[in-house]
């Protein structure tokens, strides 16, 4: 995350923010979920930014998704919200962390999501979830 402000035009400011998704197929869950985290961290900088600058910057997204336009993670970063009976949510209850490194990434995960914003992007991910009827929700995707 870089905020960039123009030299001859200060009221010109825009947040680039690069990421690069995690692989794996079968965590799509996962995506949706460091998705949520960019966007959640991108909202704090772009308040603070506002603040600071009296000016509200433009949001740049960009990088590797490792994903297809239908997959969760793209339609959460294009709608800001996500069905709990989303497929990805199904295939992501397959997923099963292998190496130690990868368990160590899923508790970092953990303690960034119980860090999470109230009304951010990922409360507003779990409301979404947990207000529709289906069974599914995004606890059923960890």
């Amino acid at each position: 995350l870089g905020l960039l402000r123009s030299r001859t035009d200060p009221t010109r400011v825009v947040l680039v923010v690069n990421t690069h998704l995690y692989f794996a197929e079968m965590a799509r869950h996962v995506k949706v979920l460091q998705a949520a985290l960019i966007l959640e961290e991108a909202n704090s900088m772009l308040e603070k930014a506002t603040k600071t600058l009296g000016v509200r910057p433009s949001m740049l997204l960009c990088g590797d998704l490792n994903s297809e336009m239908s997959t969760a993670a793209v339609q959460f970063l294009l709608d800001g919200t996500l069905s709990s009976a989303h497929p990805d949510w199904v295939l992501g209850s397959m997923f099963k962390w292998g190496r130690d490194a990868d368990k160590a990434d899923a508790r970092e995960m953990e303690e960034a999501l119980a860090a999470a914003r109230p009304g951010g992007p990922l409360s507003q991910l779990a409301r979404t979830a947990s207000a529709e009827s289906s069974p599914r929700s995004i606890n059923s995707a960890q």
